[in-house]
């Protein structure tokens, strides 16, 4: 839009992340900080990704079938179990999406990179995670079960 600004395009040059969220960064942030301080995660939790409906053109608009709105922004949620509140998400933007995150093995698989980079503020608190089978892998256990 020409008002509406949430990021400095004039400091692109210097953004370390994904260049298509670079606009909205700033809101994704303050999503994240405000859900992380607005509520105490129960000791079960999960991870799992959403669909989220978007019509309009998007250079990384997915395509699930299995899902409710088959067309959108794709996300990878760190949630609640009991009561479902996301406390935590990253938007998947495709394969140049960052999922980097403190203490990540080189050469780790993305499921394991996205578990690491949700799990991260709250690695070594003794929650309970759930995760689906296409999260699950042999590295990522060895991990968690190093960090306990």
């Amino acid at each position: 839009s020409k008002y509406l600004h949430f990021s400095d395009k004039t400091k692109i040059g210097e953004f370390q992340g994904t260049k298509k969220l670079y606009k909205i960064v700033p809101i994704i942030d303050h999503l994240n900080d405000k859900f992380k301080s607005s509520y105490g995660l129960s000791q079960n939790i999960s991870i799992d990704e959403s669909l989220t409906l978007w019509k309009g053109r998007l250079s990384f608009r997915q395509y699930i079938p299995l899902k409710a709105s088959q067309f959108g922004i794709k996300s990878f949620e760190l949630c609640e179990s009991t009561s479902g509140y996301t406390w935590s998400f990253v938007i998947y933007t495709g394969k140049g999406t960052d999922f980097t995150s403190e203490g990540l093995p080189n050469n780790c698989p993305t499921s394991t990179a996205i578990v690491l980079k949700l799990l991260q503020p709250i690695l070594d608190e003794g929650h309970t995670v759930w995760l689906d089978n296409w999260y699950n892998s042999p590295e990522l256990s060895k991990i968690l079960k190093e960090r306990k």
